[in-house]
């Protein structure tokens, strides 16, 4: 049988305690909390990127940017709630079904859900009550310093991915979804629907960083891991692929919805093809049909495999590997059609980017 991604989800701070001791044991020494991070790093990982990045806005990006763009810093905050949404759900359920919180606290357990929420708005108002904090960075500095925690982040994934699905989890995260992430990004960077110069670490001569590439495999691992975690809590989830694809999909793209806008800014991090309007704080539409139709076949595939109760995790790897190419065709079928029915034809401004591509690459007429 196929491994879940995150493993069997223990009781709150670590292993479930005997009934008998559930009023015993410490809750909140500092061994326990660094397992709960530890064991469930995937979600810290989002919530961790969210706060961060909500500071980062706040606290280090220049107002001037705001100002050129025409959105109000409180809008890009706002952005924030999105994926906060989704680690609160991971949280509030277990503390729910934490016996060892159920037995000390009762009811006050879910403060540790509220207190994690109310620190979105604190950061905020904190540099609105005192705005003397904020240490605004020039551009190169924010491209450098996302670029470096991206990669320190890859590194503690490619650990937690070894410890906690052995070799064979590590092979489809950090090599099958690599593949696909490195045609997700390169590809789009090559068809010129958007640019990222700027960075220090590339990949031999692929246009697309390496940090970029490799965010592909966080987001499938931190996406996919949430999705299986709510599955084994909803039993309305567990048999369809389809919905648990959703899910999965509805994860990344509210997580998205907050990375996107802070990356577009200026294009300090990348810039869009000039030919693609704004349609979300400076992101355009085909962004997020993109990452839609990037997410949802791949999630797919990768769900219809593991419901299988008797594959392995090598025969999952071998499975998804296989159907690679379909997941790309099924990816540019999803987007393509998606952009006709918005775009109402082959007039809009998807389409005339692509227009450009295939005239650079197959010149027609003389």
């Amino acid at each position: 049988m196929a491994q879940s991604t995150h493993g069997t989800a223990g009781d709150f701070v670590g292993a479930a305690a005997p009934a008998d001791d559930a009023t015993v044991q410490p809750i909140w020494c500092k061994r326990a909390i660094a397992r709960e991070i530890w064991d469930n790093l995937p979600v810290w990982f989002m919530y961790i990127s969210t706060v961060g990045l909500l500071h980062f806005m706040v606290a280090n990006v220049p107002t001037s940017e705001y100002e050129k763009i025409g959105h109000s810093m409180a809008s890009y905050a706002a952005t924030a709630v999105f994926p906060m949404f989704w680690v609160l759900l991971v949280y509030t359920l277990r503390v729910r079904d934490s016996r060892r919180l159920t037995a000390q606290w009762g009811m006050r357990r879910y403060l540790i859900p509220t207190a994690m929420a109310a620190v979105l708005p604190a950061i905020y108002y904190w540099y609105q009550l005192v705005p003397g904090f904020r240490h605004e960075l020039d551009l190169p500095s924010l491209v450098r310093l996302f670029e470096y925690m991206q990669l320190t982040w890859i590194a503690l994934f490619i650990v937690h991915c070894a410890v906690k699905q052995r070799l064979a989890g590590l092979a489809f995260f950090f090599g099958v979804g690599w593949l696909y992430g490195l045609v997700l990004e390169n590809g789009g960077i090559m068809m010129r629907y958007f640019f990222e110069p700027g960075y220090s670490f590339y990949l031999w001569k692929l246009p697309a960083p390496f940090a970029t590439m490799m965010g592909w495999c966080l987001a499938f691992y931190a996406c996919i891991w949430m999705t299986e975690f709510l599955i084994e809590r909803f039993p309305t989830l567990r048999g369809s692929a389809v919905i648990a694809a959703l899910t999965t999909t509805a994860i990344a793209i509210s997580w998205d919805l907050q990375m996107d806008p802070l990356a577009s800014l200026s294009g300090v991090f990348w810039k869009w093809n000039d030919l693609l309007p704004n349609w979300f704080l400076s992101v355009p539409f085909v962004n997020y049909v993109a990452w839609f139709s990037a997410f949802m076949p791949f999630a797919y595939i990768y769900h219809h495999v593991v419901m299988d109760d008797w594959v392995t995790p090598r025969e999952r790897n071998w499975r998804v590997f296989k159907q690679l190419p379909n997941v790309v065709v099924w990816a540019g079928i999803l987007f393509f059609g998606i952009m006709f029915v918005a775009e109402m034809g082959f007039d809009g401004p998807a389409y005339r980017v692509l227009d450009q591509f295939l005239t650079h690459v197959i010149p027609y007429g003389t």
